[in-house]
């Protein structure tokens, strides 16, 4: 049901930037913000007990991920010559596909990282496995 929810919100931005987006998607300050938010929110994940929120943080993280991935997307095509648009979306796939492998499969190989490290390894969080001497 995450994964639906993260779907829903990623398919709706994408539809709506699709009808919008002409040649300019405004200021990557717009994008940072958003990142800045979306990194908040994963913080927040590991901690929440109600499945409803975990849903609706899903569906924005999935609606912020899709409009900064179209938005960054359309900024880079605006600018890239011809001759490397395959080669910008090949690499584009495959960074996005080896974040989603590294998030479901590290725990299956390494029982001592779970999901909930990772989220918060990604975000930038603090895990409580570090040593300060």
């Amino acid at each position: 049901m995450v994964e639906v929810a993260w779907s829903i919100g990623a398919f709706g931005v994408s539809v709506f930037l699709a009808s919008k987006i002409r040649r300019s998607v405004g200021p990557i300050m717009h994008d940072l913000w958003l990142i800045a938010l979306m990194v908040c929110l994963l913080i927040v994940i590991p901690w929440l007990a109600c499945f409803p929120m975990l849903l609706a943080i899903h569906l924005l993280l999935g609606i912020g991920f899709s409009s900064v991935w179209i938005r960054s997307e359309t900024r880079f095509l605006a600018i890239c010559p011809t001759q490397f648009l395959g080669r910008f979306r090949a690499n584009s796939l495959f960074m996005t596909n080896l974040i989603g492998l590294i998030i479901f499969a590290v725990p299956i190989l390494n029982s001592n990282l779970t999901i909930t490290t990772l989220y918060l390894l990604l975000a930038g969080g603090d895990t409580g496995n570090s040593h300060h001497t």
